[in-house]
């Protein structure tokens, strides 16, 4: 099981990931289910990856990405705290549009 802080004192990529995730899935309004089913993953599955007790393969990663109309690239995304991921969820509320891809520049 991975720990939440990785050896460098900051915050694991897997809890960065479940987080991004996270965010982006309860701004897009989708629930765990529906996320899991549209990756083809089971809903316990899709639980343990937002909560960053697993780590997911690149290709899941992926995956989920596209379920999510994201850039790959946006979940694996640390920025300079641990808590940046709220800039995904004020993005996505300024523009909800779910049928363009969300650009990680679109943060900034």
């Amino acid at each position: 099981m991975p720990k939440s802080v990785a050896t460098s004192g900051q915050i694991s990529m897997e809890t960065v990931v479940g987080r991004n995730i996270r965010a982006l899935r309860q701004a897009r309004n989708l629930t765990v289910e529906a996320l899991a089913s549209a990756c083809d993953l089971t809903k316990g599955q899709m639980s343990k990856i937002e909560t960053g007790n697993v780590s997911a393969p690149l290709s899941t990663i992926e995956r989920i990405a596209q379920a999510l109309k994201a850039d790959p690239g946006l979940l694996l995304r640390r920025k300079d705290g641990s808590n940046w991921y709220f800039l995904i969820v004020r993005a996505i509320h300024a523009d909800p549009a779910p049928s363009r891809m969300f650009a990680p520049w679109a943060c900034w």
